[in-house]
Protein backbone atom coordinates (compact mmCIF):
# COMPACT_ATOMS: atom_id res chain seq x y z
CA UNK A 1 0.00 0.00 0.00
CA UNK A 2 0.99 3.64 -0.30
CA UNK A 3 1.10 3.93 3.50
CA UNK A 4 3.55 1.03 3.58
CA UNK A 5 5.67 2.85 1.00
CA UNK A 6 5.94 5.88 3.27
CA UNK A 7 6.58 3.62 6.29
CA UNK A 8 9.39 1.78 4.49
CA UNK A 9 11.00 5.04 3.33
CA UNK A 10 10.92 6.38 6.90
CA UNK A 11 12.18 3.10 8.39
CA UNK A 12 15.12 2.95 6.00
CA UNK A 13 16.00 6.63 6.51
CA UNK A 14 15.81 6.22 10.29
CA UNK A 15 18.16 3.24 10.13
CA UNK A 16 20.66 5.12 7.95
CA UNK A 17 20.61 8.53 9.62
CA UNK A 18 20.03 7.45 13.21
CA UNK A 19 17.07 7.82 15.52
CA UNK A 20 18.34 11.07 17.01
CA UNK A 21 17.99 12.79 13.62
CA UNK A 22 14.89 10.92 12.46
CA UNK A 23 12.48 13.56 13.75
CA UNK A 24 14.02 15.99 11.26
CA UNK A 25 13.54 13.62 8.29
CA UNK A 26 9.88 12.76 8.57
CA UNK A 27 8.53 11.92 5.11
CA UNK A 28 5.43 13.57 3.74
CA UNK A 29 4.39 12.71 0.21
CA UNK A 30 1.58 14.09 -1.90
CA UNK A 31 0.61 12.75 -5.28
CA UNK A 32 -0.89 15.36 -7.56
CA UNK A 33 -3.46 14.55 -10.23
CA UNK A 34 -4.25 11.10 -8.95
CA UNK A 35 -7.55 10.08 -10.53
CA UNK A 36 -7.79 6.72 -8.81
CA UNK A 37 -6.78 5.22 -5.52
CA UNK A 38 -3.15 4.53 -4.77
CA UNK A 39 -3.10 0.82 -4.19
CA UNK A 40 0.56 -0.02 -4.50
CA UNK A 41 3.96 1.01 -3.34
CA UNK A 42 5.76 1.07 -6.67
CA UNK A 43 7.15 4.54 -5.99
CA UNK A 44 9.00 3.65 -2.78
CA UNK A 45 12.45 3.72 -4.44
CA UNK A 46 11.62 7.07 -6.06
CA UNK A 47 10.25 8.52 -2.82
CA UNK A 48 13.34 7.50 -0.89
CA UNK A 49 15.71 8.98 -3.47
CA UNK A 50 13.66 12.18 -3.70
CA UNK A 51 13.98 12.61 0.06
CA UNK A 52 17.72 11.92 -0.02
CA UNK A 53 18.19 14.34 -2.90
CA UNK A 54 16.31 17.08 -1.06
CA UNK A 55 18.29 16.50 2.14
CA UNK A 56 21.72 16.03 0.57
CA UNK A 57 21.44 18.67 -2.15
CA UNK A 58 22.62 16.09 -4.70
CA UNK A 59 20.56 16.21 -7.88
CA UNK A 60 18.87 13.24 -9.46
CA UNK A 61 19.39 12.41 -13.15
CA UNK A 62 16.24 13.73 -14.81
CA UNK A 63 16.78 11.61 -17.91
CA UNK A 64 16.05 8.48 -15.95
CA UNK A 65 12.69 7.20 -14.76
CA UNK A 66 12.44 4.76 -11.89
CA UNK A 67 9.87 2.42 -10.45
CA UNK A 68 10.09 -0.09 -7.67
CA UNK A 69 8.92 -1.08 -4.28
CA UNK A 70 11.35 -1.27 -1.37
CA UNK A 71 11.43 -3.16 1.90
CA UNK A 72 12.19 -1.35 5.15
CA UNK A 73 15.72 -2.75 4.82
CA UNK A 74 16.31 -1.13 1.43
CA UNK A 75 15.80 -4.20 -0.76
CA UNK A 76 14.26 -3.38 -4.15
CA UNK A 77 11.07 -5.35 -4.68
CA UNK A 78 9.06 -6.23 -7.78
CA UNK A 79 6.13 -4.11 -8.89
CA UNK A 80 3.20 -4.64 -11.22
CA UNK A 81 2.80 -3.05 -14.62
CA UNK A 82 6.52 -2.79 -15.32
CA UNK A 83 6.06 -3.05 -19.10
CA UNK A 84 3.44 -0.29 -19.19
CA UNK A 85 5.62 1.97 -17.04
CA UNK A 86 8.67 1.46 -19.25
CA UNK A 87 6.58 1.96 -22.39
CA UNK A 88 5.11 5.20 -21.03
CA UNK A 89 8.53 6.68 -20.34
CA UNK A 90 9.91 5.44 -23.65
CA UNK A 91 7.02 7.11 -25.54
CA UNK A 92 7.64 10.42 -23.79
CA UNK A 93 11.38 10.25 -24.45
CA UNK A 94 10.79 9.29 -28.08
CA UNK A 95 8.41 12.23 -28.53
CA UNK A 96 10.79 14.73 -26.91
CA UNK A 97 13.93 13.40 -28.58
CA UNK A 98 16.24 10.62 -27.52
CA UNK A 99 19.73 11.52 -26.36
CA UNK A 100 20.94 7.99 -25.71
CA UNK A 101 21.10 8.72 -21.98
CA UNK A 102 17.47 8.10 -21.09
CA UNK A 103 16.19 4.94 -19.51
CA UNK A 104 14.36 3.30 -16.66
CA UNK A 105 15.53 1.84 -13.37
CA UNK A 106 13.51 -1.19 -12.27
CA UNK A 107 13.84 -3.85 -9.57
CA UNK A 108 16.02 -6.77 -10.65
CA UNK A 109 13.17 -9.06 -9.65
CA UNK A 110 11.13 -7.62 -12.57
CA UNK A 111 13.65 -8.50 -15.30
CA UNK A 112 11.90 -11.78 -16.18
CA UNK A 113 8.58 -9.91 -16.52
CA UNK A 114 9.79 -7.77 -19.43
CA UNK A 115 7.83 -8.13 -22.65
CA UNK A 116 8.65 -4.95 -24.52
CA UNK A 117 7.65 -3.95 -28.02
CA UNK A 118 10.08 -4.58 -30.88
CA UNK A 119 10.52 -0.78 -31.21
CA UNK A 120 11.67 -0.43 -27.61
CA UNK A 121 13.90 -3.47 -27.89
CA UNK A 122 15.48 -1.96 -31.03
CA UNK A 123 16.18 1.32 -29.24
CA UNK A 124 17.73 -0.59 -26.34
CA UNK A 125 19.89 -2.62 -28.74
CA UNK A 126 20.96 0.60 -30.50
CA UNK A 127 21.94 2.21 -27.18
CA UNK A 128 19.26 4.89 -27.50
CA UNK A 129 17.30 3.74 -24.43
CA UNK A 130 18.40 1.82 -21.36
CA UNK A 131 16.94 -0.41 -18.70
CA UNK A 132 18.87 -0.77 -15.47
CA UNK A 133 17.98 -3.25 -12.76
CA UNK A 134 18.72 -2.79 -9.07
CA UNK A 135 18.63 -5.07 -6.06
CA UNK A 136 18.81 -2.33 -3.43
CA UNK A 137 18.18 1.34 -2.77
CA UNK A 138 21.94 1.84 -2.63
CA UNK A 139 22.30 0.65 -6.24
CA UNK A 140 19.43 2.97 -7.22
CA UNK A 141 21.05 5.92 -5.44
CA UNK A 142 24.24 5.39 -7.43
CA UNK A 143 22.40 5.09 -10.75
CA UNK A 144 20.22 8.13 -10.13
CA UNK A 145 22.89 10.46 -8.68
CA UNK A 146 26.22 9.10 -9.92
CA UNK A 147 27.44 9.39 -6.33
CA UNK A 148 28.52 6.82 -3.77
CA UNK A 149 25.41 6.09 -1.68
CA UNK A 150 27.35 6.58 1.55
CA UNK A 151 28.32 10.10 0.41
CA UNK A 152 24.68 10.94 -0.33
CA UNK A 153 23.54 9.54 3.02
CA UNK A 154 26.30 11.40 4.90
CA UNK A 155 25.37 14.71 3.25
CA UNK A 156 21.75 14.11 4.26
CA UNK A 157 22.86 13.35 7.82
CA UNK A 158 24.98 16.51 7.89
CA UNK A 159 22.02 18.65 6.84
CA UNK A 160 19.77 17.04 9.42
CA UNK A 161 22.41 17.55 12.11
CA UNK A 162 22.64 21.22 11.15
CA UNK A 163 18.84 21.48 11.43
CA UNK A 164 18.94 19.84 14.85
CA UNK A 165 21.77 22.12 16.03
CA UNK A 166 19.89 25.19 14.78
CA UNK A 167 16.80 24.13 16.73
CA UNK A 168 18.85 23.58 19.89
CA UNK A 169 20.56 26.98 19.43
CA UNK A 170 17.19 28.69 18.93
CA UNK A 171 15.80 27.06 22.07
CA UNK A 172 18.82 28.27 24.07
CA UNK A 173 18.42 31.82 22.69
CA UNK A 174 14.72 31.80 23.53
CA UNK A 175 15.49 30.65 27.07
CA UNK A 176 18.08 33.42 27.40
CA UNK A 177 15.60 36.03 26.13
CA UNK A 178 13.01 34.89 28.65
CA UNK A 179 15.55 34.96 31.47
CA UNK A 180 16.71 38.47 30.43
CA UNK A 181 13.12 39.72 30.32
CA UNK A 182 12.40 38.26 33.75
CA UNK A 183 15.59 38.84 35.78
CA UNK A 184 13.98 37.97 39.12
CA UNK A 185 12.44 34.70 37.94
CA UNK A 186 14.02 31.39 38.93
CA UNK A 187 15.86 29.61 36.16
Amino acid sequence: SFKMSVFNTNAWLTEKIGRDLAEFASTFLKNEQNYGGIDGDSATLVNTIANLSALSGIEVDQQMAMTGSMSQYGDAQAIGGVNAKITGWWKLVKERGMTGKQGVVIPASNINDLKLSPEIEADIAAGKFHIYSVRSIEEAIFLMTGEDPEVVIQKAKDKLQAMKDARIDEAARAKARIAAANPGAAA
